[in-house]
């Protein structure tokens, strides 16, 4: 649980110029989006979770259908830039303690 818990933490704190849209390294700067696939009450005991990945330039033009799918590390180094046209991405949904995994699956 601890380790989902510095995942989603760590994936929603981005620091950035909002004018230009861009990060200290020169690139986008992407948020996820996090939504439970179930309703939560007091005896759920699996919750399901979804992520979706968006540029801060997709919201900014309330594009929030254009998702960016691509592989991306939290602990790549910050000089590396997701190449957008190639293979692209979608977090599998899984269980909330399992989220810090971050499996992906490949889609067309």
């Amino acid at each position: 649980v601890l380790n989902s818990a510095k995942c989603i933490i760590k994936s929603n704190i981005r620091q950035g110029d909002f004018l230009t849209q861009l990060t200290n390294s020169n690139t986008s700067i992407i948020f996820s989006e996090w939504k439970s696939l179930k309703s939560i009450t007091k005896k759920t005991k699996d919750i399901i979770i979804s992520r979706k990945e968006y540029k801060l330039q997709d919201i900014y033009k309330n594009n929030s259908n254009q998702s960016i799918n691509v592989q991306l590390s939290l602990f790549a180094d910050s000089d590396e830039q997701p190449d957008i046209n190639s293979t692209k991405y979608n977090y599998i949904n899984v269980k909330i303690v399992d989220v810090y995994k971050e499996e992906l699956e490949v889609y067309e």
